[in-house]
């Protein structure tokens, strides 16, 4: 995958709520209970962005719209700090939180009258507010928040990836599209299903529609089911890119490839699997992108209609690193171990000046550099970079396979 998408899409979304306090005789679990929907007999469709492999869809609050993360992998929904003011919300209780990079940080609790999707109706929905960390790639995609489990759990969803539509019902699905149908467990909090990886079975694995990424498995899930990853084409990477709610964290990821990923017969070949967390496994959208994907919260089932018959992984092409942004300028933000780049002498963090001609005075916003950078990783042009550590040499990086070395 090339490296700087992969900055791009593992933006992972996902809480873990560690404690709970109590504000005004209120508590975390009560308020999400108190969710529910409000319309019925419907069937009906929202459009949906794919930026960066996330998907993104309008909501209505109090009249006004906004643009929210579709996020299974929330199990409660997440407001920012400018839209809870300017809807004049009210804290209702406090939480510690914890994202999926381990930063921890105590966040208010709000409850939301309504929140309509396609004309859809949900009500009482408790939603965290959060305080955008500076260059979130989360608030370029979303800036106002992301759907949760606690609202999404309330009727049956479809995601055509092909088409950029969500549909959504409170009808039985059609079984009969679904070619591949798995159980779905943890339906009241985030959705979990079992997958093989290769003969490997992997127990409730999280089905995460605000991941961008492939499939994500801890250190202790390889260990326990004594996978050897030197049995596949493998690579380490040096990463401060990948973000949790609150901010990243500096990892040191081991890259592999396997032979496939496959539930209940959808298979998708040649997938790359991330090893990176130090417990449990996710799937993104780079997996279900592959095919129309199905959330029966009704009778607790996943679905799958695959696009093609044989699905395989994009190639991975890449310049052996990730360009990043921060409040002290241009830096490297993820390295390959042993690319050419990292051959070089190039390390994580290093200090870029220039990236292609361009300085981070250039960009005017954070939201711009990433556009730029998403760009970049479409096209085949050399990346040209000037460092601080030797100002007068420019290195060119050419794309090539992430197995090349």
């Amino acid at each position: 995958m090339n490296q700087a998408k992969k900055f791009l899409s593992c933006i992972l979304l996902i809480l873990g709520i560690s404690s709970c306090s109590f504000v005004g005789g209120n508590s975390y679990s009560s308020l999400r209970e108190k969710s529910g929907l409000a319309s019925s007999s419907f069937n009906k469709e929202q459009a949906f962005r794919f930026d960066l492999h996330i998907i993104t869809i309008p909501v209505e609050i109090n009249g006004k719209t906004y643009e929210f993360i579709f996020d299974t992998g929330a199990g409660n929904t997440i407001v920012s700090r400018q839209v809870a003011q300017e809807l004049g919300l009210e804290t209702k209780t406090s939480i510690h939180t914890r994202d999926s990079k381990n930063n921890k940080q105590m966040m208010d609790v709000t409850l939301i009258d309504t929140i309509s999707i396609a004309g859809v109706n949900f009500s009482n929905i408790s939603a965290n507010i959060v305080d955008w960390p500076d260059f979130s790639a989360v608030e370029c995609l979303g800036k106002d928040g992301l759907i949760g489990n606690n609202l999404i759990r309330h009727c049956n969803w479809i995601v055509d990836y092909d088409k950029k539509v969500l549909k959504l019902t409170d009808s039985d699905l059609e079984t009969t599209e679904m070619e591949h149908i798995t159980q779905m467990f943890y339906a009241s909090a985030r959705p979990k299903f079992d997958l093989l990886l290769d003969s490997t079975l992997l127990k409730s694995v999280l089905l995460d529609l605000g991941s961008g990424g492939g499939l994500d498995l801890g250190r202790n899930l390889v260990k326990n089911h004594k996978i050897n990853i030197q049995t596949y084409p493998n690579l380490k990477k040096i990463d401060g890119t990948t973000q949790g709610l609150f901010g990243r964290s500096l990892d040191s990821t081991i890259i592999i490839q396997a032979n496939s990923i496959s539930v209940d017969g959808f298979t998708l070949y040649k997938p790359i699997v991330d090893i990176e967390s130090k417990s449990g496994a996710k799937v993104g959208n780079r997996f279900l992108k592959h095919s129309k994907l199905y959330l029966d919260y009704t009778y607790g089932t996943i679905g799958f209609s695959p696009y093609k018959d044989t699905s395989y992984y994009e190639k991975p092409m890449n310049y052996g690193l990730a360009p990043a942004l921060h409040k002290n300028g241009l830096y490297v933000g993820s390295i390959l171990v042993n690319s050419a780049a990292y051959k070089q002498g190039i390390r994580q963090g290093d200090q870029i000046i220039k990236l292609n001609e361009k300085s981070a005075s250039d960009f005017s916003e954070y939201c711009e550099f990433l556009s730029y950078i998403n760009k970049l990783s479409k096209g085949n042009s050399a990346l040209k970079l000037i460092f601080a550590s030797n100002p007068d040499k420019v290195v060119s990086l050419e794309k090539s396979s992430i197995w090349q070395d």
